[in-house]
Formats: C-alpha cells, structure tokens, sequence
C-alpha cells in the first residue's frame, strides 16, 4: 500500500521522497516507507499527545542518517567492483566507488595523485613487514599497506569536506565488505542511532575479538589499543586488561583485538578528528591505527556484532592491486 494514501487526511503535508514514496504528518516529516506501519498506526491516533511525543522523540533519534555509501576498489579489480555493486543496489542507498590509492613500489603509491599523495612521503613509517631488504614481496606489501592508509586518509578527507550535511551519516567499505542479506539500510541507521552523541569513528566488522571491559552500551565497545600495540593487539590480554569476547573465527585467534577496516561509518561534523588522529602517527596498518588508547584520544567505537562481514572467496589480484587491509593481514600472518 503506498504510503501516499495516508497523507490526504493531513492538511498541508511535508512531502519527502524516497525510491516514489511519500510520507508525511501534522506538516512535519515523520515517516519514510519503511517506517510506514509505524507512523500511520500512530496517525490513526493523532489526538493522543502520548502518539504524538512517540513521533517526536523518533525524529529525534533519527537525526542521523545514511546517505551515502563509498567503497574502496581499485581500477583493474573488476570482480570485486561488480561485486559491491550488485549487492549495494540491493541496499536502495545511493553509493560511489572510491578508486583505490595503488602501486607496487613506495615510489610509486607517493606519486601516484601528484601532489595529493606526494605531500605524505616524508610521513614516517611504522615497520610494516619484518623482512631482509632484498624480501620482494615485503616491499610490495609494504607498499600496498602504505597504499590501504591513503585510500581511506583520503576518503575521509572528502566526507569531512561535506561541511553542508555535518550529521550525516556516510559508510565506507573496503570492496571485499559483505553485507548480509538480511541487513538492510535501517539497521546501518539504527546501530549508528545508538552511538555515544561525540563519535568519531565506528566499525561495523571485527576480526577476531572485542573486550567486555570496554563496552559503553547495549550496542557499542571503545575500539581500544595499546599506544605502538602491535598489529594483532593482543598485548592487553597478555597484561589481563582484556576480557575477549570472540565475534568471528577466520584467523582461530581469539587474541586478536579490532582489527577490521572493511566497514566503517563516519560524518563530517567530526572526521577531521580522525584525520588529525591519523597525522600525528606513523603510516601503518589503517585498522590497527584507528584503535584508540582511550576514548579521550579518538572517539573510536566498535558495534557488538559483525553487522557487516566479509568475503573470503574473492580473488586477490597481486601486480598493480592494492590489497583490502584484511588480504594483507592473511598473507602476513601466512609468511610470519
């Protein structure tokens, strides 16, 4: 039933449209379609102040909401391209493929945007990969890692670019990202709904396990590390500060503490906090380096469950592909 059937017993609606839906209420957005049984169940009863404060406080809670979708992939993976493709049509959100930062040398990542990326080559460097200077695949993953920051430094510039929408809500996916099929655009909007109100940054997927001591509600965990932790993060149950709590099992590591880039939301009104993060420490690992020490750090956060995954049956493109940050960490984790 379209939801324009409820608006000719509103006078002088508000009108938003949505995919050839309308909704509206006592001249005040409150409704898209797929809040529909909701909001007209409670226009039934628009003399009920109690029905009415329901809406209100609703609106409220969904002051935020997403509006775009990003993912990273680069010109020559096609199969991953297609793949995000066709499962973000499903999504009905408008997206955009972000092209990936790329190159098999160092040399050749700094150059490759010109002044865009050059401006960070004397940025220092984290040790990426143990290894003796002639070790060829060190340098290409050195590189490809070097190539995974900018991707997303630059991603995130753009979204804190956005000074007209500060509190919208965009998601950025690495292109190896699954979505479940069952997960739809409301539940992205309701998970982000229930973050603490200064957020930076949020996770939606995690390998492989999160900390009970860090949790600050029903939803969300501080996406906490040591200052230098290594990679994998697993010092803090070496030193009993972390209590584990296993969300995935694909390295069969419990110890390994937030690690994940694959899913992230960000807004404009606070991103520059998670880029000037980022200009104060070394290039490493993204994901490792979004962890914060405390929440007064970088309002980092991590959501309780994997609401996105990822894809282990896709192709890994080795010449010319920057690898997701995760295809990194396997053969890391394969070589070491």
């Amino acid at each position: 039933q379209e939801c324009t059937q409820i608006v000719p017993k509103v006078p002088s609606p508000t009108r938003i449209e949505s995919g050839g839906c309308a909704a509206a209420a006592l001249g005040r957005i409150v409704s898209i379609c797929d809040e529909f049984q909701y909001f007209s169940s409670a226009l039934r009863n628009d003399d009920d102040e109690s029905s009415d404060a329901n809406i209100l406080q609703h609106q409220q809670n969904k002051i935020e909401r997403l509006r775009k979708i990003f993912y990273i992939n680069c010109d020559n993976d096609i199969e991953r391209r297609n793949f995000q493709e066709s499962q973000l049509e499903r999504i009905g959100i408008p997206y955009e493929r972000f092209a990936c930062v790329s190159g098999d040398t160092v040399e050749e990542v700094f150059a490759s945007r010109g002044n865009t990326t050059k401006r960070f080559a004397s940025k220092p460097l984290r040790n990426i990969r143990e290894g003796a200077p002639d070790d060829t695949e060190a340098h290409i993953i050195r590189a490809h890692t070097i190539g995974v920051w900018l991707s997303h430094y630059l991603l995130f510039e753009l979204i804190a670019s956005y000074t007209n929408d500060k509190e919208g809500i965009y998601l950025i996916l690495e292109d190896d990202a699954l979505i479940p099929p069952e997960i739809t655009a409301g539940d992205i909007d309701r998970a982000a709904a229930s973050l603490p109100k200064d957020w930076a940054y949020a996770s939606l997927n995690v390998h492989e396990s999160i900390c009970l001591e860090d949790k600050v509600n029903e939803d969300w965990f501080v996406k906490r590390g040591l200052t230098n932790a290594s990679l994998f993060g697993s010092e803090r149950v070496a030193l009993g500060t972390c209590t584990p709590i296993q969300i995935d099992n694909q390295w069969h590591d419990p110890n390994i503490l937030y690690l994940s880039a694959a899913a992230q939301l960000l807004r404009p009104s606070t991103a520059a906090n998670v880029t000037h993060w980022l200009d104060g420490l070394p290039i490493y690992h993204i994901d490792a380096l979004l962890r914060t020490p405390s929440g007064a750090h970088l309002r980092s956060f991590q959501f309780k469950n994997n609401l996105i995954s990822t894809a282990t049956n896709l192709g890994e493109t080795r010449r010319g592909h920057i690898f997701s940050s995760q295809n990194d960490h396997r053969l890391l984790r394969r070589r070491n």
